[in-house]
């Protein structure tokens, strides 16, 4: 509706502006801008050429972007670096049973407090409470 009253009404211009043929507007003008958004949203001035040059433009911004994304990627890929990974046994070590048992210790055993400190379930504590912190 704006664009309408920014060209006083003119269907030439307002054709142009949106990028059409003016006798596309003129095959059914618009009374007011109002009028002018309502059959423009719904349709009414869809010309199969406009259309296609659009679905066309937005291929080309979709080609564009996936480019633009892909070297991106690489650009940031060059940048990276390759670290080793450390991979764990899953078997605990003396080091780590001296320290989970020096922190037993330090809660006294209690399972409240492991449990609080350790984010762990109580009640899956309690079923399987553990006699020492070994």
């Amino acid at each position: 509706a704006k664009l309408y009253d920014q060209c006083g009404g003119n269907l030439k211009q307002l054709a142009q502006l949106c990028g059409m043929a003016a006798s596309i507007i003129e095959k059914k003008p618009p009374a007011n801008g109002q009028d002018f958004a309502t059959k423009l949203l719904a349709g009414v001035y869809d010309n199969p050429k406009t259309f296609y040059r659009a679905l066309i433009s937005a291929e080309d911004a979709k080609a564009k972007l996936q480019s633009e994304l892909a070297n991106g990627i690489n650009r940031q890929m060059s940048s990276l670096r390759r670290t080793p990974t450390k991979e764990g046994s899953g078997v605990a070590t003396e080091e780590d049973i001296a320290l989970f048992a020096k922190f037993y210790d330090e809660k006294n055993g209690d399972l409240d407090a492991l449990a609080t400190a350790c984010k762990l379930s109580l009640d899956l504590l309690k079923q399987t409470p553990p006699a020492n912190g070994r």
